[in-house]
């Protein structure tokens, strides 16, 4: 669960809590006595036991992606009188999921939906050309992404994780070169201008 889905359940009355030492806790019996009335969150002996059934269904994410479908026309055929009685559909974590035999009989019964090829996944990236920025020392944020198609967040991400130095510049903060590239060299492979 993410922090915030607890705060949630805190601010809704699903969770009491009590304070000690200052740290807001929550008593065991109200935590057990919530998790027993509800069926979406599970802990890890739960997934373990669910684990069979996952094995032997698909969720409707899975499904639209197997037909190259969106996943609102899943819900369709799965709403449709003409094959509502075709799915076996089993409930984990509450959520749906249909069964592998239910589904590949349904895929026979019909003409209309077929199973789309899998894409081929490319995992290796092309090397990438270390591009000279405008200032001999420091790259700005922007000239990063630009140059090396690298998100904002993740280059947040590298910045604290890699320690890599940064100064700001008037409004414009600036990462420092060398810095950089050695963090992206480690993280990718990369063809140096000569």
């Amino acid at each position: 669960m993410k922090p915030e889905t607890i705060y949630t359940l805190i601010r809704q009355g699903k969770l009491k809590t009590e304070t000690a030492d200052f740290c807001m806790r929550i008593p065991k019996e109200d935590f057990e006595r919530w998790y027993r009335s509800q069926s979406r969150y599970r802990t890890a002996a739960d997934r373990e036991r669910d684990r069979e059934i996952e094995a032997q269904t698909i969720s409707i994410p899975e499904m639209a992606k197997l037909l190259g479908i969106p996943r609102k026309n899943v819900y369709g055929i799965l709403d449709c009188k003409k094959y509502r009685d075709c799915f076996v559909i089993e409930r984990v974590a509450d959520r749906p999921r249909i069964t592998k035999k239910s589904f590949k009989a349904w895929l026979k019964s019909q003409s209309t939906y077929q199973l789309q090829k899998p894409k081929k996944e490319t995992h290796e990236e092309p090397p990438l050309k270390l591009q000279c920025p405008k200032n001999g020392k420091y790259y700005s944020f922007q000239e990063i992404q630009a140059f090396y198609g690298i998100s904002r967040p993740t280059l947040d991400s590298w910045v604290l994780k890699e320690g890599i130095p940064t100064m700001k510049l008037g409004r414009v903060k600036r990462i420092q070169k060398d810095a950089f590239d050695e963090v992206l060299k480690s993280k990718r492979k990369v063809e140096e201008d000569v």
